[in-house]
């Protein structure tokens, strides 16, 4: 007995051309066995199919909201920042998402959601670094702005994953990019004493010796 599986041409087209066996190419609907056919495509149909039950399942519940036409602008322009406008936070806080929501839009914002991945958050992290801000401009974004940048990002896909806009947050587990803290060169006590022997008669003689024996700044 042979597992044979029977399909129009324009399914199996549509197979490997990478559609969902099940939301797209129909396939449950054949009695006849596929499932080892699509594994030799490299489709793991088990995870598939599980898609698909969730799928089906959103609709019943009626809280489908069609994510995979949903980008990551619409998120933030639609739904996002104007939740965060209704909180009553401050406006240098709405501004700072808003800013950073500007530079995301940039760089990912024709993505639809459930194509965003953490490969693409890690494109649009090194594109905001060297992509000059302006045509006279030769320098990215700052490291600083970058991890706003990212943190807005995250915390607008975990409020659309909570709200049911998407089916799952795939870029929940992406880190900030670390910031490199500036290292600091102390005096030796020699030159902090040739220091202070500089300013033996200047007036703020007291305030320098303060600074320089308390480490004040």
């Amino acid at each position: 007995v042979y597992a044979l599986p029977i399909m129009a041409d324009c399914q199996l087209a549509a197979l490997v051309c990478g559609a969902h066996p099940y939301k797209l190419a129909q396939l449950h609907w054949h009695a006849s066995p596929f499932e080892g056919f699509l594994e030799k495509l490299g489709i793991d149909w088990q995870k598939a199919k599980a898609e698909f039950e969730a799928y089906l399942g959103e609709v019943a519940a009626g809280t489908y909201r069609g994510a995979e036409r949903l980008t990551v602008a619409e998120l933030l322009d639609d739904h996002w920042l104007p939740v965060k406008r209704s909180e009553g936070l401050r406006p240098n806080t709405i501004a700072q998402y808003e800013d950073a929501a500007k530079w995301v839009k940039r760089e990912i914002g024709a993505v639809p959601l459930e194509k965003l991945t953490q490969g693409v958050a890690a494109g649009m992290v090194e594109r905001l670094r060297t992509k000059p801000l302006a045509k006279r401009n030769k320098d990215g974004l700052s490291p600083r702005s970058i991890q706003i940048a990212v943190g807005t990002l995250k915390a607008a896909m975990a409020w659309a994953a909570d709200a049911k806009l998407v089916s799952e947050n795939r870029i929940a587990k992406f880190k900030r990019p670390r910031l490199e803290k500036a290292s600091v060169k102390a005096w030796t006590p020699e030159q902090a004493r040739m220091f202070l022997a500089s300013v033996a008669e200047d007036r703020f003689v007291a305030c320098w010796t303060l600074m320089a024996l308390r480490g004040l700044r």
